[in-house]
């Protein structure tokens, strides 16, 4: 527990025990009192107090203003001239700072608070505050809450809540004077989370989160997320929309949109002078689109690059960046060449530091040590005013090597804080292994491994922590109960959740979520050749999950143990069996679909091989009459068929990732010299299922791919089509920008059971070029759909699939992270008929 200065006022901390009674045989015996002008978080939580006892007793106390406040026990709640009289400042608490007092006829719930005095309006959520602004006072309400009457916020919404109840509420207790440990405790990855625990579906990773609304915003609030106004994230995408007018600002030796040229002085004093304005303004602009308060601004560069780290190669940069002839030397990356950019990466980050210490003294420059700028910089020290969040893989030290290497970074920025006394933060990957698995994934249960963490973060000062994903359920609120206060044990958290969230069924889905953690985290459940020191294996795959991890011995087990904590819950209430049932559709029936689709798969793993073995389809396209943009006058019996032909037990197109498919899809294509016609067909299908919104990316379409050659980071056409004949096109990793201009005359036929796109593409502006004839090109063909296929195979189909089994190489994904598709390499090679 971190005490405050709170101690030091007039009256100091009471040991002794002094009851307050609050409810008594259903009546109220107390009065919520608030300032004549309270802050909005001591409104809001007198609110949460109010609504929390009646659900707790039924009984509603009354919130009063201190000049309408009657005779008889008060909970004082906030700053207020009570308050003061009873010799407590919080004008003189730390930010975060709060105080809990209890005694006969009064109990003082307040803290640190932002001076911003607007009401709210507790049903629609209006005046919840701000994650990043102070509003210690709901803090003491809500361990008020967990400490002294039995409250916990296991998830959002009501159904995630447990309380007591009972007509009479009595509380006592020592007095507390805290601040949580981490003064920056904040997660992102709510849409998935939800979908874990409520079955709520959503259609793409990281897309509509049914609660994003009032329901998650409370349940953030209650779990203590957020804290100071820290600033983090990628900082220069902003200036992307500038390349045309700036060509000299971004990296040379691309021919797509890289990262920026450090050593260009025009492009240094634009980031100079946009950091200033968000510093004084603490609003977002094109630096930091998301801006929190006036202390911290981020520089951090553009994710990912490929080959070279897609940093500038001018010479002025180059002579900063070190080629790395052993890629063992960075942790994060495994690109056959790497450059280790630390000392690049930061020069640029102290220039700006040392610009903006000028005008703004008080001001940190925030930054990541991440992938190839991990370490840190060797050449000079970074700047006092500089606070660097340092990213770990913390749910991957089942890998030796990644645990040894990371600790070794790890130890090394804690070292360098210690004696340049800058704060430092950790950036924790909670999103493995879903992220890379999706359904597929044996969960990633981690909470002991969590809890050794965090407090190992404690130890070594460590500022505060970003979730980059909010991981599993139990896993997410062991973690931000130990950030508020790391003291706790985790043992004592994972039984108060397994008893009390399930009632009856908690035993042996505790047991349950005890083996398959154990497993999880134990290297010597994974292959022996990750289990080697050198080992640079980083991510879970369908095999470590379902041949390593979950295998058929402990899914029959862990059967049991479901079996078991079903049947207890015909014992138990209906919340319960809700939970239980949330539990086994949300974790454990896609284990065992996983489970079951990863035997399935491997049986036709030899006709995938054949797909390998073949590579890319190629295809002669022929020339027919003349049509003038006219599809519907295209005689198709003349066309070429748009099939995967690599052996005669596989000519229809397979999953993205490669598995052999028996869906009824149909292609062809043909061109006149003027357009590329295509027509592509499913039959077989229950059309009045098909998703069509405003959204086409996310809905059931045909896409196509196209590109004037292949490989890593080379730029790429793309174009989706929904059932609405709705279509959308992009272009990827081009100079020019994203607007793909194209006309392209096109008609969607659906019948009964049957879906046909038509479709003339204009050859001239098919490519930038110009669609070449006689020469290859590359294209693919993709049907896309959300629908769950029986067999367990991707429902995305392709012509040519990209075998990979990481979504983000899946083009479903694409226009989600177009900057992670690296390869075009999977494209078919086609050659238009002169």
């Amino acid at each position: 527990m971190i005490l405050g200065v709170c101690l030091l006022l007039p009256i100091a901390m009471r040991a002794a025990e002094t009851p307050m009674t609050l409810v008594r045989d259903g009546q109220p015996r107390a009065q919520v009192v608030l300032a004549d002008r309270p802050t909005q978080a001591a409104q809001w939580a007198a609110a949460e107090l109010q609504y929390h006892v009646r659900k707790i007793t039924g009984v509603t106390l009354p919130i009063v203003s201190e000049g309408a406040a009657g005779q008889g026990p008060r909970i004082l709640v906030g700053d207020s001239a009570l308050l003061r009289a009873a010799g407590v400042r919080v004008a003189d608490f730390r930010p975060q700072e709060y105080l809990i007092r209890i005694q006969s006829d009064t109990l003082i719930l307040a803290g640190k608070d932002a001076l911003d005095t607007r009401g709210i309006d507790y049903a629609s959520g209006a005046g919840i505050p701000d994650p990043y602004a102070d509003q210690a006072t709901c803090y003491a309400v809500y361990d008020f809450l967990e400490r002294h009457c039995g409250v916990r916020w296991y998830a959002p919404t009501e159904a995630g809540m447990v309380y007591p109840t009972q007509s009479t509420l009595t509380v006592s207790g020592v007095e507390v004077c805290r601040m949580p440990a981490f003064r920056y405790r904040v997660g992102q990855g709510e849409a998935d989370y939800q979908r874990r625990v409520y079955l709520t579906p959503y259609r793409e990773l990281w897309f509509d989160p049914p609660y994003e609304g009032r329901e998650m915003r409370v349940w953030r609030c209650r779990l203590r997320m957020g804290g100071e106004a820290y600033t983090i994230g990628h900082s220069f995408y902003g200036y992307h929309a500038l390349r045309a007018q700036h060509p000299e600002w971004f990296a040379q030796g691309y021919t797509l949109p890289a990262k920026m040229c450090y050593a260009n002085e025009a492009f240094f004093q634009q980031v100079v002078a946009d950091a200033r304005e968000s510093l004084s303004t603490g609003k977002p602009n094109r630096l930091n689109s998301r801006q929190h308060g006036n202390t911290y601004v981020s520089l951090v560069p553009e994710d990912g690059g490929g080959k070279g780290g897609g940093f500038c190669q001018c010479s002025r940069c180059k002579a900063l960046l070190e080629l790395t002839p052993n890629p063992a030397e960075v942790p994060f990356l495994e690109p056959v060449d790497v450059y280790s950019a630390s000392n690049y990466v930061y020069d640029f980050v102290n220039r700006v530091a040392r610009e903006l210490r000028q005008s703004h003294p008080h001001a940190y420059v925030t930054t990541l040590a991440y992938q190839n700028y991990s370490f840190p910089p060797a050449r000079e020290p970074l700047e006092p005013n500089v606070a660097v969040m340092l990213c770990l893989r913390t749910r991957n030290y089942w890998v030796p090597f990644t645990a040894k290497r990371e600790q070794a970074l790890y130890d090394a920025w804690v070292q360098e804080a210690r004696q340049s006394k800058r704060p430092l933060y950790v950036w924790l990957y909670y999103t493995f292994p879903r992220e890379i698995m999706g359904e597929r994934m044996f969960p990633g249960f981690f909470a002991r491994t969590a809890a050794r963490q965090i407090k190992m973060f404690a130890r070594d000062g460590i500022a505060g922590a970003f979730l980059n994903g909010l991981g599993e359920q139990i896993d997410t609120y062991v973690t931000f109960k130990l950030l508020d206060d790391p003291t706790q044990d985790v043992e004592t958290l994972l039984h108060e959740f397994f008893t009390r969230y399930y009632g009856q069924a908690g035993a042996p889905l505790e047991q349950l979520y005890r083996e398959m953690e154990e497993i999880y985290s134990d290297p010597q459940s994974y292959p022996e050749s990750i289990q080697t020191a050198n080992s640079r294996y980083t991510h879970q795959s369908e095999e470590i999950a379902w041949k390593y991890l979950g295998t058929a011995e402990r899914m029959k087990r862990w059967q049991s143990l479901m079996d078991a904590a079903r049947m207890h819950t015909h014992a138990g209430s209906e919340l319960e069996r809700q939970r239980v049932a949330a539990f086994e559709a949300g974790i454990w029936r896609p284990m065992v679909t996983a489970a079951s689709n990863y035997q399935l798969r491997a049986a036709n793993e030899p006709l995938r091989e054949v797909l390998k073995r073949k590579g890319a389809p190629r295809l002669r396209v022929p020339r027919v009459p003349a049509a003038s943009g006219d599809a519907g006058a295209i005689d198709w019996t003349t066309a070429a068929a748009v099939v995967n032909r690599a052996a005669d037990a596989v000519s229809a197109w397979p999953t993205v990732d490669g598995y052999p498919s028996d869906r009824a899809v149909h292609a062809q294509i043909a061109h006149d010299g003027e357009y590329l016609y295509v027509r592509l067909s499913e039959d077989q299908i229950e059309t009045t299922g098909l998703m069509a919104s405003s959204r086409i990316e996310s809905d059931d379409t045909w896409e196509m791919y196209v590109a004037d050659t292949r490989g890593r980071a080379q730029p790429f056409r793309r174009l989706w089509i929904n059932s609405r004949g709705d279509i959308l096109t992009k272009r990827f990793f081009e100079e020019a920008g994203d607007e793909w201009d194209i006309t392209i005359p096109l008609t969607s036929d659906i019948t009964a059971n049957r879906w046909t796109v038509l479709l003339a593409l204009p050859l001239h502006k098919l490519l930038p070029a110009g669609a070449p004839l006689g020469k290859p090109f590359y294209i693919n063909f993709v049907r896309a759909s959300d629908a769950k296929l029986p067999n367990g195979q991707l429902a995305t189909l392709t012509w040519s699939p990209t075998f990979h089994q990481n979504p983000y190489y899946i083009p479903r994904q694409v226009h989600l992270m177009p900057w992670k598709v690296w390869d075009t390499g999977a494209l078919g090679e086609v050659v238009l008929e002169k």
